[in-house]
């Protein structure tokens, strides 16, 4: 499951506040890649005062998300390019648009692994389903141009957690990551939330919660965040489970948000996602097809990085490989930058091949959320209040032929609804920190069977559980340690959540039948 993509979203703030400083010449700061030592230069007219670009960057080695292009060409052989950006998705789309809008005398490169993925993206892939080995296209999407990563519902069957599908990264690193022009970005559940202030008060001044405010709207209004995706603004598959469980927390006295873009905790409600008329929305959606209209910008598809070339300390170029297998060295031009920005765990894996360890810190003290999948049971002789919020039952892989016609028609109904339909966040007794920080993640997807809740708890404050990362002989990224509540505290944490839901929703009449092991959200830092 993906979840709630905080730790993208804060990465989007990030580079939407790099971009309009460059709007407004406001920053002059230019934070490199590790790969790069040299500041990027600007022709004489771009130039601030001190010479250096009036924009900021910085470095993604851990971004999470997706890049984004149309342009299938391969780079020019002996062509030397000022900006080459690894990987496409949530910040790297922002950064290489803006880079390539703010720097029109510069050359900027985009390379993505993956393939088209939404139809403005050019995609052509219709909505399906991964069956273990290969896709099941749905039917009656033949006539649309929609493809599945554009359908919200498409969400919970698009995942291919085998890592056997074409979009995975298979067994190249440990966990499951997106390889898909727009990443994650197109294939997560879209939620959107804004990390608790809290998060940012031991960053340098100028980078605290409030000066981030003016990012946060912007993206905000960009992604077209909301709790009712489909058209016609109503919300779906409440009684799928997320209304039951509403219902028994408002009974544990946890506060109804109309907002859950900054939640707290004891609040629920309605997830944020990012959508607009039924249709999902990317960064990469957004800013690419613009980008690709000028004519300094230039993206490649199916092209994986596998190694920074580097001489005294500065980037000199890439080695990439195509589809095909053919591999070719692309120039950076001496005062270039390299920007990776393939994912929190790609990234590493990279920069390791490329003998860059940034002082043995590359690939250490690695976190994710530990998640425990439960299931409850509602009981015939519960509440028939509380019942009727778990009476439906709803399947999309594939979808019934009456819910794929209304969605076509009207771009409404539960196929313009994301997976996760309800959220809530909790906060242990036992500890620290200001009262409004949460702990825990309560969320709850959409159930296939009627008189079931599927709900999912997610330790969203770690305090010890991490792990590292290291290159195998084979090229394969490793990952060891105790990541997943593998302390005492972790577990103490999410296992009093856990009693916390079995009390609250067993005095409204359901029973948990099942408690996954801990596994992860692939929310990686």
């Amino acid at each position: 499951m993906s979840g709630v993509q905080q730790l993208a979203t804060l990465s989007l703030f990030l580079a939407l506040a790099c971009a309009s400083s460059a709007r407004s010449g406001s920053t002059r700061a230019v934070v490199r890649d590790e790969s790069s030592t040299t500041p990027l230069a600007c022709e004489p007219e771009e130039s601030g005062e001190d010479g250096e670009c009036p924009i900021a960057f910085f470095q993604l080695r851990t971004a999470r998300a997706p890049l984004v292009g149309a342009d299938d060409a391969s780079p020019r052989r002996g062509k030397a390019y000022d900006v080459i950006i690894i990987g496409g998705g949530l910040v790297g789309s922002v950064v290489a648009a803006e880079l390539a809008e703010r720097l029109p005398g510069r050359r900027v490169l985009l390379l993505e692994a993956g393939r088209r993925s939404q139809a403005v993206l050019g995609g052509t892939e219709k909505p399906a389903s991964w069956k273990g080995r290969e896709w099941e296209i749905w039917r009656g999407f033949e006539r649309s141009n929609l493809t599945r990563y554009d359908v919200p519902g498409n969400y919970a069957s698009l995942n291919c957690w085998d890592g056997a599908c074409p979009e995975s990264w298979g067994n190249l690193v440990p966990a499951y990551q997106c390889k898909m022009l727009g990443g994650c970005g197109v294939m997560n559940g879209a939620l959107m939330q804004q990390p608790h202030r809290e998060m940012f008060s031991t960053w340098p001044e100028g980078w605290r919660a409030a000066d981030f405010e003016p990012y946060i709207e912007a993206a905000t209004n960009m992604l077209h965040v909301t709790p009712t995706p489909s058209k016609n603004g109503d919300h779906y598959l409440g009684n799928a489970g997320s209304d039951f469980v509403r219902t028994a927390l408002l009974h544990a006295g946890y506060k109804v948000e109309k907002s859950m873009l900054m939640p707290a905790a004891g609040t629920m409600g309605t997830p944020q996602v990012s959508a607009k008329d039924g249709v999902r929305r990317s960064t990469a959606g957004l800013l690419l097809p613009t980008a690709l209209r000028r004519r300094n910008f230039e993206m490649t598809l199916e092209t994986e990085v596998k190694e920074i070339l580097h001489r005294n300390g500065s980037a000199i170029g890439v080695l990439a490989s195509s589809a095909g297998g053919a591999q070719q060295e692309i120039t950076l031009s001496p005062d270039g930058i390299v920007v990776s920005s393939a994912g929190a765990l790609n990234t590493p894996r990279l920069l390791l091949a490329s003998g860059i360890t940034g002082g043995s810190n590359v690939g250490h003290d690695v976190s994710d959320h530990t998640l425990h999948a439960l299931v409850y049971k509602v009981l015939p002789t519960a509440n028939p209040m509380a019942l009727s919020g778990a009476s439906e039952g709803i399947k999309f892989g594939p979808p019934p032929p009456n819910t794929v016609v209304q969605y076509l028609s009207t771009k409404s109904g539960p196929l313009a609804q994301f997976g996760p339909t309800f959220v809530a966040f909790m906060r242990a007794p036992f500890t620290e920190g200001p009262p409004d920080v949460y702990d825990v993640e309560v969320f709850v997807s959409p159930s296939d069977t009627p008189q079931e809740a599927h709900v999912r708890v997610v330790l969203m404050r770690p305090s010890c559980s991490h792990g590292e990362l290291r290159l195998g002989d084979d090229g394969k990224l490793e990952l060891s340690g105790p990541v997943y509540a593998d302390c005492q505290r972790d577990k103490d944490t999410i296992n009093w959540a856990i009693d916390e839901l079995d009390h609250w929703l067993g005095k409204s009449g359901a029973r948990r039948i099942s408690k996954s092991p801990a596994y992860g959200m692939n929310h990686w830092v």
